[in-house]
């Protein structure tokens, strides 16, 4: 798999294991802060109930292209903000395996890199199944659009993360550049995260963080930031410092 197709909305299944987790401290009751300064991220992650889940407020999503990885993956995830909704949520979807998703515990990961040529945003999302499978999916975003610095800026500043389990069923969607048939999203499950005072202040002093170190930047180059990625994760992003570090009852 290319590390650009990992980058925009594609995902890793993988039945092996994680590198052994070793203790944190900085966090409350559903979230947690990890750093790795080596390898330029701070992440803050949030940890969902799934009791918390209800019937979704959306239905079948019609997207605009800036989300068309999110039509085009049945295994994805990305930011969404809908004409007539005032939330931003994050979407996840998981077409083989939707209801065993909405039903397990996720760790989501806001990943900010302070990279020399860049800043940038991910969003990671970590779960363990019964069946010991993992699933992960992540979405990395540049700075340099209006449009994703207020989609993400919104997240940061509200009260909860708001998430929106999919899968596939609403009709297709055709490609005229392409030729192919794509499988429209369906949202099945919403399940929020409250923000914990301290975890919304955290989030919102790294999302300040990354975006002035963006700025400071004479001339970004979001290509070299994507190379620089690559040569931190050749294969694939399990060993941030969050999922290695995640909290012992998680296990």
């Amino acid at each position: 798999m290319s590390f650009l197709k990992r980058l925009f909305g594609s995902k890793l299944l993988d039945g092996g294991s994680t590198p052994s987790p070793v203790p944190h401290a900085k966090g409350g009751s559903n979230w947690y802060f990890a750093e790795d300064k080596a390898q330029f991220v701070r992440q803050v992650v949030l940890i969902s109930e799934p009791k918390r889940a209800v019937k979704s407020r959306y239905g079948t999503l019609l997207l605009p292209p800036h989300f068309i990885a999110l039509t085009r993956e049945s295994l994805s995830t990305g930011l969404l903000q809908l004409s007539g909704h005032p939330e931003t949520f994050l979407l996840v979807r998981t077409d083989p395996m939707v209801e065993e998703v909405a039903k397990s515990t996720l760790l989501v990961a806001f990943s900010f890199f302070n990279l020399p040529t860049s800043g940038l945003v991910a969003f990671h999302v970590f779960c363990e199944l019964k069946d010991k499978k993992i699933v992960f999916l992540e979405k990395v975003y540049g700075l340099d659009e209006e449009w994703v610095r207020d989609i993400i800026a919104n997240a940061v500043k509200g009260d909860a993360l708001h998430i929106t389990h999919a899968g596939a069923g609403g009709g297709v969607h055709f490609v005229v550049d392409t030729g192919k048939m794509l499988l429209n999203p369906t949202c099945k499950y919403d399940v929020d995260i409250p923000y914990e005072n301290d975890c919304r202040s955290v989030l919102a002093n790294e999302w300040n963080a990354v975006l002035g170190h963006h700025r400071s930047i004479r001339k970004t180059d979001f290509q070299a930031a994507v190379q620089r990625l690559y040569e931190l994760f050749p294969k694939d992003f399990l060993s941030l410092p969050g999922f290695v570090n995640r909290p012992q009852w998680l296990l």
